[in-house]
């Protein structure tokens, strides 16, 4: 019971740490995640985050089965790939709008106050499979080496881990965005282009 334990244990932490790497760069989803805190504030951002994190798990998971072995075939990849290629022109395009209308913009997925930030967050994530490849490489990989025990349990615990390692890189976007509002309230054109050309 003692060695099931610590397995667990460190496939919790593993998932933590793949997570947090993956998500703690600069990328079009921390900034928007920054943009999202800096004109909606932290809590419509950290509701907007648990339906990105909620929605990565289902992937996360869906990765870990029998949907692999459809997402590894090169057509439905090359067809994700376009897809994101899509959403992120269609997102500079927006934030270079933004940047240079006379009224302050909003990013397309800015909720208003009395949107549902989670139900955008969703939305959202669906909407940049991004991750896909990403979380398929990393598991294959985890589990050709042997850190990842190809068990029901592991799998839910290492998934759990994924979406808190998710939680903490992103966080450190909502509470940046929050600190940072006051200081680049009069940079934000120049915030909105540095979205556009990320």
């Amino acid at each position: 019971t003692e060695m099931t334990n610590q397995s667990h244990i460190r496939s919790l932490s593993t998932g933590w740490l793949v997570s947090f790497a993956g998500s703690v760069g600069p990328s079009a989803i921390n900034l928007t995640v920054l943009q999202v805190s800096l004109e909606t504030g932290a809590q419509q951002a950290a509701w907007f985050v648990l339906g990105m994190i909620l929605t990565e798990w289902l992937f996360i998971r869906a990765s870990l089965g029998e949907i692999r072995k459809l997402l590894e075939r090169p057509t439905i990849r090359r067809a994700l790939e376009r897809l994101v290629l899509v959403l992120f022109f269609i997102l500079a395009l927006l934030s270079f709008r933004a940047a240079f209308e006379n009224a302050p913009g909003r990013s397309a997925f800015s909720p208003d106050p009395e949107s549902n930030s989670l139900l955008l967050g969703v939305i959202f994530r669906l909407l940049n499979p991004s991750m896909i490849p990403y979380w398929l490489g990393a598991n294959a990989g985890l589990m050709a080496r042997g850190l990842l025990p190809p068990t029901k349990s592991h799998f839910n615990v290492y998934s759990v881990g994924c979406s808190l390692g998710t939680r903490t890189a992103l966080g450190l976007y909502i509470g940046g965005g929050a600190q940072l509002t006051e200081a680049l309230s009069d940079y934000r054109q120049a915030l909105q282009v540095l979205i556009g050309c990320f």
